[in-house]
């Protein structure tokens, strides 16, 4: 079995289910008939943030609390919703490249993930294609000299003409006519477009490409600046360097990239759905995030090519979306690609102050708009949701983890540590004391329990926002201790110890706030943040396993109706901190199947039509994907404080395999089974570290190690 190539026999038509190529910076999508193959491009940075809602007037958190304890919902509506509806904020495709090959002919689509490159094979036509992982261009070799080239730019509006009837078109956003641009020097030519956006922003897409010896080479690239002659000449210059070094040459560095890339961590189990799917979502991962450039948004760098704003305007989500995401780059050991995130939300530090200030009101501290575009402006949206002031705890959650798994105290001291705290400091200026002396929000949700409705603002604090709360608390009280900071420890503690206990009902099922149970089912489980990510409720003592088993249980019994895809890959997660292999192996195979495209992407709804859901359309996000390795790589290693557990969830199918993850106890662990056997376990310290080994229930013993220290065991 190869499960590190993808091969489609037959050709192409949909933009969603093309063979993806990235390296960060480009995304490129290859798809359609052999006489107008589509290379759709994207580019990470390509935005539009005209046109956000200023903090500010009527859009505060003030004001949405006034209009709520009126239930003037109709208002909220119109000031927080309404600017979401906006053709801009919003990211922009870059275009695309036409290829015609000369034949009339099935394609035949591969694409070599280990090795990235794709193929494309009609009748006797070859082409071969990569995005270099080195540098912003991509490459194109095909083995005949009869092809044509053309691009198209995206079919904005033009100024002055009216919207389109279609809310979702691109004709809804006005530019200026895109200059064109088609020549030939010295045998080679040169294709291409800029776009003029803004006075400050022109973006554009650049073919260059020349025949000899009966074969094409083509490299082309896009780019982004402040105008078009400053984009051009950086194009142009870097094509002419890349066709002039050849396909080859950039081909070999490319490999060794990815080479070292594939060598941190691996999965060896011989289930062919499971196994091929972690390869490719982590493929994902390397394709489309990158230190250096901006990290993966809904679609990462493959915005639709159907005429219309990308689902979501591709925005960056922080109630789920963008945490999901980057749930799995720790564990498989691909700390730069994950650090494109965490270095992104630190550099907002400023934006998060202000935001801070203007719409919450806040004397000091910060928080990020849960739904915002590249810049960190806010786009509104459902208020209780897109406005969250716990979201950002989520995100200090995750830049917390950061470092429990790379155990770097420049990182912690200098960069985590000050902005968690000043997401802390907003905390203690939002909250306010109640007649119980406890801590409480002046209005709570859970996300996105009952939608946008009046419904949605659950009674303070939600176990959701409780959660997230607490969760700040404690990093903040862990961390300062280890940098020794006694004064903020205190402070933190004090903080924490006036938290309500989470509103647990009688059959151990987690509430949605203290006077409600979910009672439908429902795609986010946000009430349930306690237990899967944030793991504050383990499964370790009796009272833990009894809300666990009932949270479980009351949220199987609510049955699926309202899912999307990321809620099976979510409901995974809880079983495999349930240990229950069985369920969490049988709902990753469900999402694999049913709520994937043929190319590995997710589509969110029940596109196939194999269940009684609500949602059965197929627009294309990422986060899925990486949930669903997320809660695989679990299966295979458990980590909790001081404990390593190797093999914690494996189903009783997979007798034999093997596997290379990280661990946040300070060790990277490599372990090969037999016949459910342990017949080694190597462990490489990246860290100090001292932990208690398991192989699922069974000790194996304290292991104490110095950074740099390997050490093997063989049974």
């Amino acid at each position: 079995m190869d499960f590190k190539n993808m091969k489609f026999d037959k050709t192409i038509s949909v933009w969603d289910e093309a063979i993806p190529l990235g390296n960060g910076a480009i995304g490129c999508l290859i798809w359609g008939k052999s006489d107008a193959l589509r290379l759709s491009i994207d580019r990470c940075d390509m935005w539009d943030c005209s046109d956000a809602p200023k903090a500010g007037g009527d859009f505060t958190y003030q004001s949405l609390i006034d209009l709520y304890k009126n239930y003037k919902h109709d208002e909220i509506y119109e000031i927080f919703d309404t600017p979401y509806h906006r053709p801009s904020p919003t990211k922009l495709p870059a275009g695309k490249i036409i290829i015609d090959l000369g034949v009339d002919a099935n394609v035949v689509s591969e694409l070599n993930i280990e090795e990235p490159e794709a193929t494309i094979s009609a009748a006797d036509v070859v082409l071969k294609s990569f995005l270099d992982a080195n540098c912003e261009v991509g490459f194109i070799s095909i083995n005949s000299d009869k092809c044509s080239f053309a691009i198209e730019n995206p079919e904005y509006g033009k100024i002055g003409e009216p919207d389109a009837q279609d809310r979702e078109s691109l004709k809804n956003l006005h530019y200026e006519d895109a200059v064109k641009i088609n020549e030939e020097k010295d045998g080679v030519r040169r294709i291409a477009f800029t776009q003029k956006i803004s006075d400050t922003m022109t973006y554009g897409l650049f073919l260059m490409y020349k025949t000899f010896c009966g074969k094409t080479l083509a490299v082309y690239t896009a780019g982004k600046g402040a105008n078009a002659e400053e984009i051009s000449a950086k194009a142009w210059a870097d094509l002419e360097r890349a066709l002039t070094e050849g396909y080859g040459a950039h081909f070999d560095a490319h490999k060794a990239w990815w080479g070292d890339y594939w060598s941190k961590s691996f999965i060896k189990i011989g289930d062919e759905l499971f196994e091929k799917s972690w390869y490719f979502t982590n493929y994902l991962l390397g394709s489309a995030s990158r230190k250096g450039f901006y990290p993966i948004p809904l679609q990462g760098v493959w915005t639709a090519d159907d005429g219309c704003l990308p689902p979501w305007k591709g925005d960056y989500h922080h109630d789920l979306n963008t945490q999901l995401t980057y749930y799995s780059y720790l564990k498989s050991n691909h700390i730069e690609e994950g650090e494109c995130f965490i270095d992104y939300l630190l550099s907002l530090e400023e934006v998060a102050e202000k935001f801070a200030r203007e719409y919450y009101g806040a004397a000091d501290g910060l928080c990020l708009p849960s739904v915002m575009d590249i810049e960190g402006n806010p786009l509104g949206g459902w208020p209780m949701y897109s406005l969250s002031p716990t979201n950002t705890s989520w995100l200090c959650h995750e830049i917390a983890d950061h470092y429990y798994y790379t155990g770097d105290m420049d990182y912690l001291r200098d960069r985590a540590y000050p902005f968690i705290k000043k997401h802390g400091i907003f905390l203690e200026c939002v909250l306010s004391e109640n007649e119980e002396g406890k801590l409480v929000l002046p209005i709570s949700s859970s996300p996105e329990l009952h939608d946008n409705f009046h419904e949605s603002f659950a009674t303070p604090n939600s176990s959701y926002d409780l959660s997230l709360m607490r969760r700040v608390f404690e990093v903040l009280i862990d961390l300062a201790s280890i940098l020794g900071y006694e004064e903020d420890v205190a402070k933190w503690t004090t903080l924490l110890s006036k938290m309500d206990p989470l509103p647990i009902d009688k059959d151990g099922f987690i509430k949605i706030s203290r006077d409600e149970r979910l009672s439908e089912s429902h795609r986010h489980f946000s009430h349930l943040m306690a237990i899967h990510p944030l793991r504050q409720i383990r499964y370790e003592s009796e009272e833990e396993k009894f809300i666990i088993d009932g949270s479980i249980k009351a949220t199987e019994e609510l049955g699926i109706f309202y899912y999307v895809g990321y809620s099976f890959c979510l409901l995974a997660e809880l079983y495999v901190v349930q240990r229950n292999a069985e369920k969490a192996y049988n709902i990753l195979d469900t999402f694999w199947n049913y709520f994937c495209l043929p190319n590995g992407f997710h589509a969110n709804g029940d596109y196939k039509h194999r269940f009684i859901m609500n949602w059965d359309y197929r627009p294309v996000t990422l986060e899925a994907n990486f949930c669903a390795i997320d809660a695989m790589q679990e299966m295979f290693l458990l980590d909790s404080a001081g404990k390593v557990t190797v093999a914690p969830a494996i189903p009783e199918k997979w007798r034999d395999y093997s596997f290379k993850l990280r661990s946040k106890n300070g060790v990277i662990i490599t372990a090969v089974v037999e016949d459910a056997k342990l017949v080694s376990v190597e462990m490489e310290a990246y860290r100090d570290c001292d932990f208690d080994l398991y192989f699922g229930y069974d000790e194996m013993g304290h292991v104490t190690m110095t950074k740099g220290d390997v050490k093997k065991i063989e049974f």
